[in-house]
């Protein structure tokens, strides 16, 4: 992943992990593995995907209660799915929502829990 987040969030792990290394009772930090994250301001829209998705991903826009929008007014939020699971969400002009549904993809949430969670 290109992007600023992903370079930070390495060079913290690269930390954690010789501090690990320096103090042998340090707890093992475990693996490097981010949900990947990258947002992009293009004009008047803030584009943002937490997650992977791609032409094998089931693709699902979701209508929210207090969020609406469409893909027509280019302010809407979508799931990515495979196998049953959320793979990643699309957040256009839809910041906090983003936000809001990013636990669903670091906790692979059951798709079909997750769009239902996704239009409260």
């Amino acid at each position: 992943i290109e992007h600023w987040e992903h370079a930070i969030s390495s060079g913290e792990a690269a930390g954690r992990r010789l501090l690990c290394e320096l103090d042998p009772e340090a707890a093992d930090p475990g693996p490097f593995d981010p949900v990947p994250w990258f947002w992009s301001d293009q004009y008047d829209r803030k584009i943002q995907l937490v997650g992977t998705g791609g032409p094998a991903h089931a693709l699902e826009v979701v209508d929210g209660a207090v969020e609406r929008g469409s893909p027509a007014e280019l302010r809407f939020a979508a799931l990515y799915g495979r196998e049953g699971r959320v793979t990643g969400v699309l957040a256009v002009n839809q910041p906090a929502r983003l936000v809001r549904l990013r636990s669903l993809v670091v906790d692979g949430a059951d798709l079909a829990t997750a769009a239902a969670e996704a239009r409260r």
